[in-house]
């Protein structure tokens, strides 16, 4: 079982234009990041956004960009067992790359 928690963004926002400029979209959305995650062989995704909040004024990040909502979600999927063994860590590094900023 996969557990992640994670901020969204919202697609068209400030945000998501800084984070599309850099490449990392597909792991701050939360459809693109649930794709993502069916795509690299995860079942059962569930994603629950349990608060939201307009991201306040920080000179230390980039994204979210300051007055853009921000969700607090976890993240839970199942890894799909192809041959009776765990897959454990062997996550495709274009996942580690979005899932793991």
């Amino acid at each position: 079982m996969l557990i992640i928690q994670r901020v969204y963004i919202e697609k068209g926002s400030k945000s998501f234009e800084v984070a599309k400029n850099l490449g990392l979209e597909k792991g701050l959305v939360e459809e693109c990041l649930v794709d993502e995650l069916r795509k690299a062989g995860f079942k059962e995704i569930v994603s629950t956004i349990v608060d939201e909040a307009v991201w306040v004024e920080s000179p230390y990040d980039r994204i979210p960009v300051t007055g853009d909502i921000q969700k607090f979600c976890i993240i839970q999927a199942k890894e799909i067992n192809y041959h009776g063994l765990c897959k454990g860590s062997n996550l495709p590094s274009e996942l580690t790359k979005i899932s793991f900023l």
